[in-house]
């Protein structure tokens, strides 16, 4: 027995008419194109759809609900042992008599096999998955690209690959390195030990050593005469995990100083400059000697007491920031504005108390305040510090000249009844400030109020809407009884 297609069974209606409603409207009917649109019915005819005779509506509307409406996409038709099946979500649907009906479930497994073995896109050649490209118009591998398949490609079509001129993946890059770190870590341990050198204690080559000790210096000097001193040779280094400069006062048990210390330069050449112009130095009438440091280890090494090693990241910043002591900066014109000047502060817009009863006032004066100074300028933030004892809002603008004209026309004026002062913020002032336990417990409360307030206001109104609704009923002269 020859299966029969659905597009066999009538002409599908392709061409969109004024009185089509949807597609999803379309069913076929008898071998009839049927729609329904507004109550009326409709059978395509001579490729126009044309409305029912009335003495056919009845026997209509009931093969109308006994018929399901026919999908919409041709191409997932297949053809199964015969039968044509269309996909439905998890089950699947039979063309039968003109129409479309469910499979029976007991068949749905083995329908469902057979229906993906019928996909005529997909094929299989010489063991490889193939899919047919619609875009491309092409069949195309249906697998993931992984080493088995380059060594099945390979085999089949003979293409060599040396892998030992690929590049090197970030893994094996991140390896290499540790590797090396760790050899050149055991390097260095082998060669102290053969140096006979202390556990613990690492020598610096004098090419690196910027450390010079001082003597002979007064017994009253303090830490910033002595870093004033000791810079009048060059920039002193800034310990990365203090950012004090690097000087040291020995002291004797009371804590007494004794006369002599160190002191870390950037740059050796600083440590030629101090040897040459410092030493011999009149200072506070004591005659002070200069020369370079040399560190010897007291007692026995203690690893607790070692500090811990910078990270590659602390010590990229550490040298930027070191580093940046040694360029040079034009000079800044006379006329120059810092970006701070962009901001506008805003003192005495609100108080506290009225922040507290007013839960919503924050984002009102968010609005009030762009909308009111908008007119100077272009705004790019509003902010409110609503817990600022002062009633801080700060406006940034795009341009200095923008917030000039805004202090100019709004300090000293008048507010929701108050007096603004209104300044250039210093770019160093915060003015966020933390809310106190007692004013968020207030602040819980104004906002649970809130909220009943809001409830209690839904729930009359929609008392009021039924009232009315329930006046109009009464006043409709339809709904009155008639005796």
């Amino acid at each position: 027995m020859e299966s029969q297609t659905p597009a066999a069974a009538t002409t599908i209606p392709t061409s969109s008419m004024s009185q089509q409603n949807s597609a999803d409207d379309r069913r076929c009917i008898d071998n009839r194109w049927i729609c329904l649109k507004d109550g009326d019915f409709f059978e395509f005819k001579e490729n126009e759809w044309i409305k029912v005779d009335e003495d056919e509506i009845e026997d209509l509307n009931d093969k109308w609900n006994k018929t399901r409406p026919a999908p919409l996409a041709p191409q997932l038709h297949r053809e199964v042992d015969g039968r044509w099946i269309y996909p439905n979500g998890e089950k699947f649907l039979e063309f039968i008599d003109s129409e479309w009906r469910e499979v029976d479930p007991s068949q749905l497994d083995e329908i469902k096999i057979k229906y993906e073995e019928a996909d005529p896109y997909r094929k299989v050649v010489n063991g490889i998955p193939m899919k047919f490209n619609l875009h491309l118009q092409q069949w195309l591998p249906e697998v993931e690209v992984n080493d088995d398949f380059v060594a099945m490609y390979q085999a089949n079509y003979g293409v060599a690959i040396d892998y030992s001129k690929l590049p090197p993946s970030e893994k094996e890059i991140k390896l290499k390195e540790l590797e090396e770190k760790q050899k050149a870590k055991e390097e260095r341990k082998r060669k102290a030990t053969e140096a006979g050198q202390e556990e613990g204690w690492t020598e610096i080559s004098n090419e690196r050593d910027t450390h010079v000790y001082v003597n002979n210096l007064p017994t009253d000097i303090t830490d910033d005469e002595f870093i004033e001193f000791m810079g009048k040779a060059g920039v002193i280094m800034k310990d990365p995990r203090t950012n004090k400069p690097k000087i040291k006062l020995y002291r004797t048990p009371e804590g007494d100083l004794k006369g002599d210390g160190t002191c870390c330069y950037v740059r050796r050449e600083s440590v030629e400059l101090a040897l040459t112009i410092l030493d011999g130095w009149d200072l506070n009438k004591h005659k002070v000697h200069v020369e370079k440091a040399q560190f010897q280890m007291k007692g026995e090494f203690d690893p607790t007491k070692k500090k811990k090693r910078l990270t590659l990241e602390q010590k990229k910043k550490f040298m930027e920031k070191q580093n940046k002591a040694f360029e040079w900066e034009p000079e800044k014109p006379r006329n120059y504005r810092p970006p701070s000047d962009q901001t506008v502060i805003l003192k005495n817009v609100f108080g506290l108390d009225e922040m507290i009863k007013n839960v919503t006032l924050a984002l009102d004066l968010k609005e009030i305040i762009k909308e009111r100074c908008e007119r100077f300028g272009k705004i790019i933030k509003v902010v409110v510090y609503e817990n600022h004892p002062d009633g801080i809002v700060s406006i940034s603008y795009s341009t200095v000249e923008e917030a000039d004209y805004c202090i100019k026309l709004l300090n000293r004026g008048i507010m929701r009844q108050r007096e603004i002062e209104a300044s250039n913020w210093d770019g160093k002032t915060k003015y966020n400030v933390k809310e106190s336990a007692e004013d968020q417990k207030r602040r819980d409360q104004e906002w649970k109020t809130f909220l009943e307030d809001e409830e209690e206001q839904d729930e009359d109104i929609e008392k009021e809407k039924s009232d009315e609704k329930m006046a109009a009923d009464d006043s409709d002269p339809q709904n009155v009884k008639k005796v």
